[in-house]
């Protein structure tokens, strides 16, 4: 990578153009998302002394590298840190100057002569989930779906939980409304009266809901 970089064009993020470009820290990321669940399961039993299930899932693990051992060891993913300014820019600009000088998109578009190379800058490292390198964009996208499909149908219950709640406390409301001026209570000073008062207007807006006809009234009590 570091000959195939110091061959795309000279950028000038450097006083003096550097001679060749030259990675300072390499990282790769695996296909390893289920062999690292597995010893987080292994990890998990050893902690609650359970020795049995400690060894089946060993054996798990065994017959997973087995299986798919040239798979675990093929990179996914690699991360890599430039020495210098220059290289970074020159890395990021690197699909298009192989677009634009086709002599050079010959020479290093491919990767092993067949594979495309596709770079894109990079998360800060606290922020990568290693094991979730695996994933390609359609599988990334279909994930996002499920996702979205979720908060929807969330938010959509919460919205007609929201609904009913609201025409009951507006019913409840229309059938008790408040009174914009205390006048009609005078002569209910009375406790006994104004719970006689309450009863009677209670009975007689339940007999007319009942009816299906709308109660509202202005005031308390007629």
């Amino acid at each position: 990578m570091e000959e195939r970089i110091s061959q795309c064009p000279d950028l000038g993020f450097e006083e003096q153009p550097p001679e060749s470009i030259k990675v300072a820290v390499t990282t790769l990321a695996f296909k390893n998302a289920e062999i690292i669940n597995m010893l987080r399961e292994r990890g998990a039993a050893i902690k609650a002394e359970k020795w049995d299930e400690q060894r089946k899932i060993e054996q798990k693990i065994n017959d997973l590298k087995n299986e798919k051992f040239d798979e675990l060891i093929t990179p996914c993913s690699v991360f890599m840190t430039f020495e210098d300014e220059e290289g970074v820019n020159r890395a990021l600009n690197y699909n298009e100057s192989i677009k634009e000088d086709t002599d050079l998109g010959e020479k290093i578009g491919k990767w092993l002569g067949k594979y495309e190379i596709e770079i894109q800058p990079a998360s800060e490292p606290s922020d990568i989930i290693w094991e979730n390198r695996q994933f390609t964009p359609a599988q990334r996208s279909k994930k996002a779906c499920v996702v979205y499909t979720i908060i929807s149908v969330a938010l959509f219950i919460s919205f007609m939980i929201i609904f009913v709640l609201s025409n009951v406390s507006a019913a409840a409301l229309n059938k008790y409304p408040i009174p914009s001026d205390c006048t009609s209570l005078i002569g209910y000073g009375d406790d006994l009266k104004m719970q006689q008062g309450a009863i009677l207007e209670y009975r007689t807006n339940t007999a007319l809901e009942e009816d299906g006809l709308d109660v509202s009234y202005s005031k308390y009590y007629v």
